[in-house]
């Protein structure tokens, strides 16, 4: 995901004129595991999975703030993440 990253703030215009040269080493932005097609949907799952209120992103982020580490790693399944890569 490192390259990935790279890749996509080297293209991105918010980042013209920081990087000077980049070497992308894992991936590029074109791999399809590269971007999150649902964020939204994939927070709110996660959040629902925590017994968290999806009203606000106000409340998602206190919820989640409240969470020990453990119980957000237990859970991070229901975000919708790639793994085993």
């Amino acid at each position: 995901a490192g390259g990935a990253s790279v890749s996509l703030l080297v293209a991105s215009s918010a980042a013209a004129g920081l990087f000077h040269r980049a070497i992308a080493q894992s991936g590029v932005a074109l791999n399809p595991w590269s971007i999150t097609r649902h964020p939204n949907k994939n927070v709110e799952d996660f959040a629902k999975s925590l017994k968290c209120s999806t009203a606000s992103s106000s409340e998602i982020k206190h919820c989640l703030l409240s969470k020990h580490m453990n119980e957000i790693i237990s859970h991070q399944g229901a975000a919708g993440a790639v793994t085993n890569l």
